[in-house]
């Protein structure tokens, strides 16, 4: 397991930093343009003290009754604060929410002996419900949903819009999670000249 985390993840000593850093790359791939080239330590300094937030809210998620709704929001308003409009609102819940999805999984994959490595945030696992994690808005998923015409780019989405959109979904994170692999493979668009899409052609062509 360690190796495959290590493959996917980059490194699995830290599995909640990994879970943040991974997050992170499948936000700001494609999405972040705010930075220059000269600006990289500013864009390092963003994401290191965004990343702080997210692991004390996850480490510091208290027990008893909280609302995971405005937990939600407490923490993209934390992350944009950081930005200072670098980033928007669809930005920072792809970042907060695989952030979770992939702790999820971690917590769903691991040995009961192993678990202790995602003790940090067992409070965060323990107390919430998975029906109330939102679901991380993608390109694949809003076309899924049919729903990419109706609020354009999901990065670039404020709050108002992030949030008329979790209303029309009418699907929840389990299902994001159960059919994600499916939905990309339905609609990701593959350049012609990769392996990928002459493998697929030629797959045709021996049919």
């Amino acid at each position: 397991m360690d190796f495959l985390v290590c493959c996917c993840f980059g490194q699995s000593e830290d599995l909640i930093r990994a879970a943040i850093d991974r997050a992170y790359v499948d936000m700001a791939s494609h999405t972040m343009t705010s930075f220059s080239e000269n600006e990289y330590e500013m864009r390092w300094e963003k994401r290191f003290e965004a990343s702080k937030v997210i692991r004390k809210s996850l480490s510091e998620y208290p027990r008893g009754e909280v609302i995971y709704d405005e937990w939600h929001k407490t923490v993209i308003k934390d992350i944009l604060d950081i930005y200072e409009e670098r980033i928007r609102y669809g930005q920072a819940q792809k970042w907060l929410n695989m952030t979770v999805k992939y702790l999820f999984v971690f917590d769903n994959i691991l040995s009961e002996s192993q678990k202790k490595r995602l003790a940090d945030v067992s409070i965060f696992l323990e107390e919430t419900d998975v029906t109330k994690y939102k679901v991380p808005v993608d390109s694949y998923v809003m076309k899924a949903c049919d729903l990419d015409k109706a609020f354009g780019p999901w990065s670039q989405m404020n709050d108002d819009q992030y949030a008329k959109l979790q209303e029309s979904l009418k699907k929840d994170f389990m299902w994001e999670l159960e059919n994600w692999v499916s939905i990309r493979e339905k609609y990701k668009e593959r350049e012609k000249k990769s392996y990928e899409a002459y493998y697929e052609k030629r797959i045709q062509e021996d049919m």
